[in-house]
């Protein structure tokens, strides 16, 4: 007897490979143990990033914020005489580093500039 309520079996298999092929193209994987060892996998790399975080304060830490608020204001400020802004945070040593610079693009003066 047929469950109405799930569509026919043929409606489920549909279904069922609508949804691996989904499963495929977005973790490039569709078997279920495939799956779990993605996600088991992900959880300890977690887990290695928290350990490896431990004891560091906190984004809300005030002085954290208030370094922020700094950094950010500074930068703001120099938006508007420099032409190029680059911004990168990389990991040195397991820990962030935020490198900012600013470029000044200038183009050749004429002779009669200058006094």
């Amino acid at each position: 007897m047929q469950d109405q309520s799930n569509g026919t079996i043929q409606d489920q298999l549909e279904m069922l490979y609508a949804e691996r092929e989904w499963l495929s193209q977005e973790l490039g994987c569709c078997d279920a143990e495939s799956i779990v060892d993605m996600v088991r996998s992900l959880e300890s790399q977690l887990c290695e990033i928290y350990r490896a975080n431990e004891g560091r304060p906190a984004v809300d830490d005030v002085n954290t914020q208030q370094l922020l608020t700094y950094v950010h204001d500074l930068s703001q400020a120099l938006d508007g005489l420099y032409a190029e802004k680059n911004i990168t945070l990389q990991i040195e040593d397991d820990k962030p580093v935020l490198r900012a610079t600013w470029k000044q693009i200038t183009t050749p003066q004429t002779e009669g500039a200058h006094k």
